[in-house]
């Protein structure tokens, strides 16, 4: 991050307010349209207001179908009245359908594209989000898969934790890695959320109990379920704690999700040593 300018030094960084963010959201919006990022799926604003030319053929009947909401398009004539769910379903909305334009050799137009990479037009709309996002509130960010979703921003030093696959071919813990995850990072996620998040993870760790017993000593896997059965996540009664904050349930979360991932990873490097070991004749 650049150094701050002087009266963020001395007062601060101050997040941007949701009117602030709009504003800046809206500047993208109007950029991505001058640059034909929207031009494949909902077309040209026409000089009576409508858009033709995409694939799209009615674009507020199409946002009222996926997003079950009226007047919101154009955004530039619309963003005025725009809560934030409404500026957050548009980022993912427009993330899915932004392209970016590639003009035909000598063209003469500004407008004259030959074809459209959707890859590269996500991954500038996503930059250009994500900058915005994590300026805003409490931090935010959209995430990079393909059907991405705006999600509470993750903790600085852990973020490369939440990006990396879950490394293993079991589609059950992939599905309940990855589903704790969204649930846990949800901008709409409670404590309640949250604690069901640490819950399943903890699961996961029962799951893999075996390789817990193989590779770490019984203190350590001692240590580690005293952690899941003590705080109110799994088997519940009267000596669990359950009063604790969302501080040590960050922490928790992270302890999990850290452990799942150190221990597949032994699992799979096991399993490419037996793979290779030379085959003896007895």
């Amino acid at each position: 991050m650049a150094r701050p300018y002087f009266s963020q030094r001395k007062h601060g960084v101050q997040p941007l307010t949701l009117d602030q963010m709009k504003s800046l959201f809206l500047g993208i919006v109007n950029s991505c349209e001058r640059n034909g990022f929207l031009q494949e799926q909902f077309g040209r604003e026409n000089d009576d207001g409508d858009y033709r030319g995409g694939k799209v053929e009615d674009v507020p009947a199409y946002l009222l179908l996926h997003l079950r909401k009226s007047n919101l398009w154009p955004v530039k004539y619309r963003m005025d009245s725009y809560t934030e769910d409404d500026v957050f379903d548009m980022i993912e909305l427009l993330y899915r359908h932004v392209s970016k334009g590639i003009l035909n050799e000598g063209a003469v137009f500004f407008d004259d594209y030959g074809h459209f990479d959707k890859q590269a037009g996500q991954a500038e709309f996503r930059a250009r989000v994500n900058e915005v996002l994590s300026a805003y509130g409490d931090g935010f960010e959209l995430s990079p898969d393909a059907e991405a979703e705006v999600f509470q921003l993750s903790e600085e030093g852990l973020r490369e934790l939440l990006a990396v696959p879950v490394p293993t071919e079991d589609e059950r813990i992939k599905a309940k890695v990855d589903s704790a995850v969204s649930r846990y990072r949800s901008r709409h996620s409670n404590i309640a959320e949250r604690r069901n998040a640490v819950r399943d993870l903890a699961d996961v760790c029962e799951l893999l109990n075996p390789m817990i017993k193989k590779s770490m000593t019984r203190k350590d896997e001692d240590g580690l379920f005293i952690i899941a059965n003590g705080y109110g996540f799994r088997h519940h009664n009267d000596i669990q704690k359950t009063d604790y904050g969302p501080e040590w349930l960050s922490w928790f979360f992270y302890l999990y999700l850290s452990t799942i991932h150190l221990l597949l990873r032994v699992m799979n490097r096991e399993k490419a040593a037996q793979a290779s070991a030379p085959d003896f004749p007895e």
